[in-house]
């Protein structure tokens, strides 16, 4: 009877203290998961946010370059015709006449502009759609610059809104009076007239970055597959489409889509599906105060966190997790849990049948050693004597033990294996990207390293893509870079700065930097057919050597130089920095 009621009691207290250790090793576990996995989206979050700037970067300057040409295009006409209507009496030209100048220059329009009063009007132009047009109401940062031109001022752009200086003043792509679409409107006076002529052209003709982003954003989304939906947002554009209900319900990421351009689109890249109008007084904060915010939301059963990460010039990443893979991890967690009690619950029947203190001291250990599991500690040490009853069931728990450790290893590798790809190396290359290229230069800097950089840049890039399209762009920039590695070799390493600019990095002798560079030019020239498509492609070369006390900055912009003498001599050659 004594040894029946020892038994009962051992085995109520076990189970009690069984019990217990379970639910407290759910608790703490599911704690750490949903701190580890609010660690991890913010790390992911940074890591993206990272390369969006990198290569919105690129593509601004790519943008920029792009406004410049058509701005010389226009003031070049601009004064063509200036010379055209020297000598006629302009305010009496009729709407066919100016037509005739009009299509004679290739511009889609021409108006001819007169002050009236503190304003100016449309005296006349080739369409007669905007006859009796006048600024009246306009903005002043259209206004002011017209102003200052029809009184022979020199132009000064408000807020660098535009471009201008004396005689000629373009705005940026703006939509035309009659809805029609989007148009650089330009103006200009020769400096004595009463008059100001305003040609104008499509803005269809400048550079859709939409696509390009778009581009980005879908293949992070692939890289990262934890985002539920990544969307690039122009703020205050979006702003105005929710505050005055306009439907989001238009692809404007679409590659057919010609009528929107970057600049008046209220979502840049990505998908709409998440932007709701709720969100406008988020998206208002974020955009005023430069700062990261979520919320979390629910949308058919399902729960989602949505995060606000703000960008340069009006621009807001916008990403969305579902947070079912916290509910995935805690179930995991407590299926472990549960299988723990189970194992503890065994170990119970196993008590009823030794209840001597020299049988019941493994129970201690395994309790002991489960417990410490629990806690994360998976060196923990588990020690039963071989001819004990429990011995198996110990041998059983370290196995186990050890193959959650190798679980949880793998995971963590894979892990930090795809941040680090994600944040060092280019996504469509997969040479290093340009944080990579800093860091080392950096590294190789401290280390007192003669360090040679080859700055080089292709000639001709932009024309294949205008001609054949972007895709083919890539794979043209995916082959170069291919040549570039086996050029280089274990001699040095290649790097991808963004658009068609690449790097070489050597710390090996002058003749070994005179054989690369030689080699690129050949290797990169030799190319002609992508897809079947017949090109023309080269590269300009900058070489700087490295110098005491020279930081990574100063060495990228010696070279950089070089190269841009390189193309002022004739291009697909090699320039030396002077010493």
């Amino acid at each position: 009877m004594k040894t029946n009621l020892l038994t009962r009691q051992l085995v109520i207290r076990c189970c009690s203290i069984a019990l217990v250790t379970m639910l407290l090793t759910t608790g703490l576990t599911m704690l750490n998961f949903s701190d580890l996995m609010l660690e991890d989206y913010d790390q992911l979050n940074k890591n993206v946010k990272d390369v969006v700037i990198v290569e919105a970067d690129s593509l601004n300057t790519l943008k920029n370059e792009n406004y410049a040409d058509i701005h010389f295009s226009l003031y070049t006409k601009c004064l063509e015709m200036s010379t055209a209507l020297n000598g006629l009496d302009v305010k009496s030209l009729s709407s066919a006449e100016l037509k005739a100048i009009a299509v004679e220059h290739g511009i889609n329009d021409l108006s001819i502009w007169v002050k009236d009063g503190d304003n100016l009007k449309v005296l006349s132009t080739s369409t007669q759609l905007d006859e009796g047009l006048t600024t009246e109401g306009w903005d002043d940062i259209w206004r002011v610059p017209l102003m200052q031109l029809i009184n022979h001022e020199i132009v000064t752009p408000i807020n660098d809104f535009g471009f201008g200086f004396k005689n000629f003043f373009v705005g940026p792509p703006a939509k035309s009076s009659n809805g029609e679409g989007y148009f650089f409107f330009s103006y200009y006076n020769d400096g004595t007239s009463d008059f100001i002529i305003n040609p104008y052209v499509s803005a269809q003709s400048g550079v859709r970055m939409n696509k390009e982003i778009n581009k980005i954003i879908t293949k992070l989304s692939a890289i990262v597959p934890a985002f539920t939906s990544m969307t690039l947002i122009n703020a205050p554009k979006l702003i105005e489409y929710l505050e005055n209900d306009e439907s989001l319900d238009q692809d404007f990421t679409s590659e057919s889509n010609e009528d929107y351009l970057i600049d008046a689109m209220p979502v840049i890249g990505g998908d709409t599906s998440f932007i709701e109008k709720s969100d406008i007084d988020m998206i208002q904060l974020v955009h005023n105060s430069k700062v990261e915010q979520k919320v979390t939301i629910r949308r058919d059963g399902a729960r989602y966190t949505k995060y606000f990460l703000p960008l340069q010039t009006g621009r807001i990443l916008m990403t969305v997790f579902e947070d079912s893979r916290r509910f995935n991890a805690i179930m995991v967690t407590t299926i472990t849990s549960v299988t723990t009690a189970c194992i503890m619950f065994f170990i119970m029947m196993l008590v009823i049948r030794a209840v001597s203190v020299r049988q019941l001291k493994p129970i201690y250990q395994i309790l002991d050693y489960f417990k410490k599991i629990s806690d994360g500690n998976f060196n923990a040490k588990l020690t039963v004597e071989q001819g004990n009853e429990l011995y198996a069931l110990a041998d059983e728990a370290k196995a186990v033990s050890q193959k959650l450790q190798t679980l949880l290893q793998e995971l963590l590798d894979k892990s930090d294996s795809a941040m680090y790809q994600l944040a060092y190396y280019d996504v469509l290359t997969s040479l290093p990207n340009r944080r990579f290229v800093y860091e080392k230069l950096d590294k190789m800097i401290a280390n007192n390293e003669t360090v040679t950089m080859l700055f080089s840049d292709l000639d001709g890039f932009k024309i294949v893509n205008d001609k054949f399209g972007h895709d083919i762009g890539d794979k043209l920039l995916q082959e170069i870079a291919a040549r570039m590695k086996a050029v280089v070799g274990e001699r040095g390493f290649c790097g991808r700065l963004g658009g068609d600019e690449f790097v070489v990095i050597t710390d090996y002798s002058e003749a070994v930097v005179a054989d690369i560079s030689h080699r690129l030019l050949s290797e990169i020239s030799s190319i002609t057919c992508i897809d079947n498509h017949t090109i023309k492609i080269s590269v300009s070369i900058g070489i700087a050597r490295g110098a005491k006390d020279m930081t990574a900055d100063e060495l990228i912009r010696l070279s950089d130089a070089a190269m841009y003498d390189a193309k002022k001599s004739g291009k697909n050659r090699t320039t030396f920095a002077a010493p």
